[in-house]
């Protein structure tokens, strides 16, 4: 089994990522780390981190608490007007917009918007799902 998983992590791929290897990418990202990834999808670190960053991913704390027991996770906190903006921008932008736009993971996004009760607005959440078929069926 070593050497078999030697001679993966030896097969290196390029160029554009799959959006299927995205999707699971971002299902995966939070629990595994990053040279587990670059393995499975055989890929260098270095292109597993870049694409992480891209997409604003982040690690799950529990994740990181198992693996780097002592150190601890810094989680920037939210100012007064980072939260104006979430509030404002929520129902009608894409989580991976906001994100960006406030130098968080979408998961920060999403979860500060829960805390506090955002909705999307319906129109948004239609799009959302039109968006969602073109990329998964190219329609």
């Amino acid at each position: 089994v070593q050497s078999q998983i030697f001679e993966l992590g030896r097969i290196r791929r390029h160029g554009a990522w799959s959006p299927e290897d995205k999707r699971r990418l971002k299902q995966m990202y939070g629990q595994r780390s990053d040279e587990d990834l670059a393995l499975i999808y055989s890929r260098s670190v270095e292109a597993v981190r870049e694409l992480a960053e891209e997409l604003h991913l982040a690690k799950d704390k529990a994740f990181l608490k198992r693996n780097r027991p002592k150190q601890t996770t810094r989680m920037p906190r939210w100012t007064s007007a980072d939260l104006e903006q979430l509030c404002a921008r929520y129902p009608t932008e894409s989580n991976h917009a906001l994100a960006a736009a406030l130098g968080r993971s979408v998961k920060s996004v999403v979860s500060k918007a829960h805390h506090l009760g955002l909705k999307k607005e319906v129109e948004r959440l239609r799009q959302m799902g039109r968006e969602n078929v073109r990329l998964r069926f190219g329609r």
